[in-house]
């Protein structure tokens, strides 16, 4: 062999070996590690798991796609923890998964669960600290103030702070330490039972939440006090609407805090290099908020932290927006709002006014058609989906699907050849884009593709289909769920025997 032949030769075993070395090591060695989740499962690795951490993600989800490694990364770190952290996850565009996904509202999230339970949405983290985060889960430590002067330098320490303050042992008390292992990781605990504590702060039993500096103003108290019942539920709740206040920073990790109604106010802030303007903007918002707190919730957002948000409202360029506010809302249905005028706090009393009286005119993205629409699925698009689908007294098969989704393409096959087999039924079958279009929340899918299906009595309570993209599991479902019986198909999805007897 030549000199060059034997180099080449040595780095093919060299490279053959590093690749065998890497394969063996992420199959044996567990590099990457995360368990796959089903309804077959689910309830079972929690039932024999203390603490599991759970992504829902989708496949062909772009975001989730750079978020996996990393999470599986961490979850082979997390295992070897004492106790140790099961990381998890489930492909909510799966068939066998899509009902442990009913409730989840973005993807991907992540959710903790402890001892069987779920304890709390969980922050996204880069993959070094995400091992490390998720064991604040299971080792909650609450501080005991001793002294006043301790007090005063717990409150100016963190932006963060959850007091109990208890004169005695009592339900509450008990309520309040189960709260802090439930969601430690939010926030800072501490409690005391010290005298001069709790007549510092006029406080003989209740749990006590400050908001963080840079979000006390004029326009509400800087802490709250819950001394009612020792709900666990309603502790929790009272502690996210304390700490966000009349107008709290809703970001990514903590989006679920803030629901519809919902008012939010987009905007560079920066509540550290910015502040004076950051404050003049909220405290616009905080003025008319004020007014309308028990019938709209508000926030405030970092707008480049929201630029896919923002696109399905219509607003494209969001960098060159910035400096200038952008003012959105929801309704309780999630229609979209997009306030046109100049931000100001007269321009915002006006808009909230008329979100309000439902004189606002929702802004809906809309998808268009592609070629014509003369095949037996119908084509539809967010213009014409509720008068199609909705208002009228027909059974509506509904198939919502992503144009880039493999598995839709498969499905769309078998919706081709169920639409065929029914085309002399009293059922119309429609398909629409779910990415180019604005769907409301009673058909909002959870993976792609979803299917409906809308009963002409009830288009209230659609009912999702959880089979496989094939006729056979089509054919079951839509003879299950018809308002009226089928000519060709019995309600098992059988043929007919006189149909068979022709055939």
């Amino acid at each position: 062999m030549t000199r060059i032949n034997v180099i080449l030769y040595q780095k093919f075993v060299i490279c053959t070996l590093l690749t065998f070395i890497f394969i063996f090591a992420r199959k044996h060695g567990q590099k990457f590690y995360a368990k796959d989740l089903t309804e077959m499962n689910f309830n079972k690795t929690l039932y024999e798991n203390v603490f599991v951490l759970i992504v829902y993600y989708t496949s062909g989800c772009e975001p989730c796609e750079k978020f996996l490694p990393n999470f599986e990364y961490a979850g082979s770190r997390a295992i070897k923890n004492d106790p140790p952290i099961l990381f998890a996850k489930v492909n909510c565009g799966k068939s066998f998964s899509k009902r442990l996904c009913h409730d989840i509202t973005g993807i991907p999230t992540m959710k903790f669960y402890k001892y069987g339970r779920y304890a709390d949405e969980f922050p996204f983290k880069e993959r070094a600290t995400m091992a490390k985060y998720a064991a604040k889960f299971v080792n909650p430590d609450v501080e005991e103030i001793l002294s006043k002067n301790h007090y005063v330098q717990y409150l100016d320490s963190t932006s963060y702070a959850v007091i109990g303050l208890f004169a005695k042992p009592c339900e509450l008390k008990e309520a309040y330490l189960n709260v802090t292992n439930l969601m430690y990781a939010r926030f800072d605990y501490a409690q005391s039972s010290e005298r001069e504590v709790l007549n510092y702060q006029n406080v003989r039993r209740g749990i006590v939440v400050y908001k963080p500096d840079y979000m006390r103003n004029s326009f509400e108290e800087d802490f709250s006090v819950y001394n009612s019942e020792p709900d666990l539920d309603k502790i929790k709740d009272f502690i996210i609407k304390s700490f966000h206040g009349l107008a709290g920073f809703r970001r990514p990790e903590n989006k679920n805090d803030f629901t519809p109604p919902l008012l939010t106010v987009f905007y560079d802030f920066d509540f550290k290099h910015s502040i004076g303007k950051s404050k003049i903007v909220r405290n616009t918002l905080l003025s008319v908020a004020s007014k309308y707190r028990n019938r709209l919730n508000f926030a405030i957002s970092r707008s480049g932290d929201w630029s896919g948000l923002l696109k399905k409202f219509g607003i494209e360029n969001v960098d060159g927006r910035l400096g200038k506010p952008i003012t959105t809302a929801l309704d309780v249905y999630e229609r979209k709002y997009i306030m046109e005028e100049e931000y100001s706090e007269e321009s915002l009393d006006k808009f909230v006014r008329k979100l309000i009286d439902r004189s606002l005119k929702p802004f809906v993205k809309s998808g268009r058609i592609r070629g014509k629409n003369d095949s037996l699925i119908m084509e539809l698009t967010a213009r014409n989906l509720e008068d199609v689908a909705f208002n009228n007294s027909i059974d509506v098969l509904l198939y919502v699907y992503n144009p880039s989704c493999n598995v839709c393409h498969v499905m769309y096959k078998a919706i081709d050849n169920l639409a065929e087999e029914l085309k002399d039924e009293s059922i119309l079958i429609c398909q629409i884009d779910g990415i180019a279009n604005d769907l409301p929340k009673l058909v909002k899918p959870i993976g792609y593709p979803t299917i409906f299906y809308l009963q002409k009595n009830r288009k209230h309570k659609p009912v999702m289909f959880f089979g496989g993209p094939n006729f056979h599991d089509l054919i079951i479902f839509v003879t299950r769920y018809s308002t009226d019986d089928l000519r060709r198909f019995n309600r098992m999805g059988q043929v007919r025997k006189a149909e068979k007897d022709e055939l």
